[in-house]
């Protein structure tokens, strides 16, 4: 997700910065990535969401440029994951 993101920061961006028109995504696509991330933490949907968010926090606080020069991101990025 990050790697995609940082390498693609403007279809990053696009896609999201709208609202999510679940109507026309492929059926199912929206809660295949919810089971995943259940399947993989063990938790339940609203686990998944804080997930979700955690990540696109980071991904789009890191884009904007928002830590410091030295912040160590993949040290961030390793105690994020622990911490799901």
């Amino acid at each position: 997700y990050r790697k995609w993101a940082l390498e693609n920061p403007y279809l990053y961006a696009i896609t999201v910065s709208s609202p999510l028109l679940r109507a026309r995504l492929p059926k199912g696509l929206d809660d295949g990535v919810t089971k995943m991330i259940i399947e993989i933490t063990g938790k339940d949907h609203e686990h998944a969401r804080a997930v979700w968010a955690l990540m696109h926090g980071l991904v789009d606080l890191e884009i904007a440029g928002r830590f410091p020069k030295d912040a160590n991101l993949d040290l961030t990025w390793k105690r994020a994951i622990a911490m799901i």
